[in-house]
């Protein structure tokens, strides 16, 4: 599969995702969908760069939820779509399209 048609599946699965949880209520923000090509993110390059990840965060009335646990039902719902949860790495709230290797 090409990296368009990556990018095509990455946006359906996202739109998904985005549907799933709003009917559960989730509030939720997106913060990295595109990154720049100089911004550091400790790869030479980034699913982010290749528009196959975003980074989401979840929110409460106290603000950002950072316990990667409460991403757990999203994450498995993204995996049951054929994507790749940063929660099996510790980073909850990224969610991917895996693509040589990278996820």
């Amino acid at each position: 599969m090409t990296v368009g048609e990556k990018q095509e599946r990455f946006t359906e699965m996202y739109c998904s995702l985005l549907l799933y949880l709003l009917a559960k209520r989730y509030r939720i923000r997106q913060k990295y969908l595109l990154r720049c090509d100089d911004c550091k993110v400790g790869h030479t390059t980034s699913l982010h760069k290749l528009g196959l990840a975003i980074d989401l965060v979840f929110m409460d009335d106290s603000g950002p939820i950072t316990d990667t646990e409460q991403y757990r039902e999203a994450g498995e719902f993204w995996e049951a779509l054929g994507g790749s949860w940063g929660g099996r790495f510790y980073d909850g709230g990224h969610f991917s399209l895996e693509h040589n290797g990278m996820r």
